[in-house]
């Protein structure tokens, strides 16, 4: 999903997506790390939070975050898009 909104003439752009896997966090995250190096973006490390662990990335115009979503398998993760203002 996509969401442009407007605030004072400048336009924010986010994108949310969700897949489903049946690999674990540390092969998605790895997939990812390949994926968004490809694109210009730079691994920014991991924060935790209990079980929780979400994979930060920042390029040149946008910055991203994957995160797994507790439950069953297939495991669900949800990979956030959204524009940045600044550097890395």
């Amino acid at each position: 999903m996509t969401q442009h909104s407007e605030v004072y003439g400048v336009v924010f752009v986010t994108g949310t997506g969700v897949y489903s896997s049946d690999l674990q966090f540390d092969k998605v995250k790895s997939h990812y790390l390949g994926e968004f190096a490809r694109r210009g973006f730079i691994y920014q490390g991991d924060t935790v939070k209990g079980s929780q662990v979400d994979a930060h990335f920042c390029g040149p115009d946008y910055r991203a975050t994957l995160s797994p979503i507790p439950g069953p398998s297939p495991h669900l993760y949800i990979v956030f898009v959204d524009r940045k203002y600044g550097p890395c």
